[in-house]
């Protein structure tokens, strides 16, 4: 094979396993075992995510003791603790097991046999920037939704959030991130990390939607839409129908029964914007989006 063929394999190859290395942190695994009267080593220092080992050897045991009995030489197991008889075992060291670790054989702790792991915090990972799956979103009055924040990097140390609305009384928000309009109105609702003060934005509209409105085979229909003033009811089932008009804040600014058959409603004294107008026979409801100019 040509040399400098060779050579150039060589560098991409251990290219590839630097680039390969430079992404992925492993876990260290110590192992700790037992010789004669004594743990080797005696003292390990870790991390949070390492991973300890312990070979135990007949007639020992690798026992968690508490710091006094540690250093007093005695075997009494610590609550909660581990026991371990001969044989291999291995565990994770976890952010509660930050700090030391005391352990002893307890068949040799009168001649000195105990060990130590001191487990130091991983390094702290810190927040970015924090994203939400939507930048607005439209609820009907006691309508809901879940937002979901995004904690950038993935692997930060501290992923929690608070929640919080700008407007109380239109939208709340809990701890999920499930907003609920309240009334007609919007708020922007803030979702801030608690690791760097990292914020993310959603505004949510709140309309008055009771209902859907009807295609134009249905039994009731209204026109003009957009209207100046007058408001053509075709109310085509027999019977009575009780005919509701609300603004966008929610409020009822009229009400009347009426008959079937054609109607003429006057509301050009009606400021301009969006009204809904709720029709309801006793069997039926059916909403209609207005807009008054």
């Amino acid at each position: 094979m040509n040399y400098r063929v060779l050579c150039m394999k060589k560098r991409i190859i251990i290219f590839s396993v630097f680039c390969l290395f430079s992404e992925v942190i492993f876990a260290v695994k110590y192992t700790i075992t037992t010789n004669s009267s004594t743990f080797s080593p005696a003292t390990v220092t870790a991390t949070v995510g390492d991973i300890i080992e312990f070979v135990v050897g007949s007639g020992h045991t690798a026992t968690q003791v508490s710091q006094s009995a540690w250093n007093n030489n005695q075997a009494t197991p610590l609550s909660g603790g581990f026991n371990y008889n001969p044989g291999t075992v291995q565990f994770e060291l976890t952010a509660s097991d930050v700090g030391t670790i005391y352990y002893v054989c307890i068949p040799h702790v009168s001649v000195g046999m105990k060990g130590r792991i001191i487990v130091q915090a991983a390094a702290n990972v810190p927040v970015t920037g924090i994203t939400l799956n939507k930048q607005s979103v439209t609820l009907g009055v006691n309508g809901s939704e879940t937002l979901v924040a995004t904690i950038v990097p993935a692997n930060a140390t501290n992923k929690n959030v608070t929640w919080s609305t700008g407007d109380a009384s239109t939208v709340t928000v809990d701890a999920s991130g499930r907003v609920t309009g309240l009334k007609a109105g919007s708020a922007v609702v803030t979702v801030t990390s608690h690791d760097g003060g990292k914020i993310a934005v959603c505004t949510v509209t709140v309309e008055f939607l009771t209902g859907i409105e009807p295609e134009n085979n249905e039994p009731a229909t209204v026109f003009p839409n957009p209207t100046d003033g007058l408001l053509h009811l075709n109310l085509n089932e027999p019977g009575v129908y009780t005919v509701t008009i609300v603004n966008a804040s929610g409020e009822k600014v009229y009400s009347q029964r009426i008959g079937s058959g054609n109607e003429l409603l006057h509301i050009g004294k009606f400021p301009t914007g969006i009204y809904f107008l709720v029709i309801e026979n006793g069997k039926q409801r059916r909403t209609f989006k207005v807009l008054k100019r």
